[in-house]
């Protein structure tokens, strides 16, 4: 009798495991106008086979038109090594440097790149952090921190 269930159960697994990842390679046409609930909120959309089966629509219509690839994440971006001494730099270079600009442009606003003082990642791993050190004439120490391959800040 235990057996029985056990097969049962198991067959009942493989027809959901089943039926879960069946797909079909239909492009989705919608003719239907989109519905709007009363606090106007739209409701997910559906597949078009009927099965109410929510779509996810693309994040912007430019992930549309690209095929894909079956990469999720871009490829990170390779920092450099660094300098092996603080290059001396002027705080009006360090002002000149912008949130968001990559590691070349950094290198031609400071004159090089500075000297890779830290690296570290986040805990998902997802956030590789880099932080490059300069120096002024009189000693004073700077900094231009990185967080995938772009300006998070700077101090100095």
């Amino acid at each position: 009798m235990k057996m029985n269930k056990l097969y049962i159960g198991l067959l009942a697994l493989l027809l959901v495991g089943t039926a879960c990842t069946k797909q079909e390679n239909k492009p989705a046409q919608n003719t239907e106008p989109p519905v709007s609930s009363p606090s106007g909120i739209q409701p997910p959309a559906t597949a078009p086979s009927g099965n109410n089966t929510p779509v996810t629509p693309p994040a912007n219509n430019a992930d549309a038109s690209k095929p894909d690839s079956g990469k999720t994440d871009p490829a990170p971006v390779e920092a450099p090594k660094g300098a092996k001494e603080q290059p001396i730099a002027t705080k009006e270079q360090l002002d000149s440097v912008d949130f968001g600009m990559t590691y070349d442009e950094v290198s031609k606003k400071m004159g090089q790149i500075g000297k890779l003082t830290s690296e570290s990642k986040d805990d998902s791993g997802m956030n590789v952090f880099q932080t490059y050190q300069y120096k002024t004439k009189d000693g004073q120490n700077m900094n231009v921190t990185f967080r995938n391959g772009k300006v998070l800040n700077k101090s100095g």
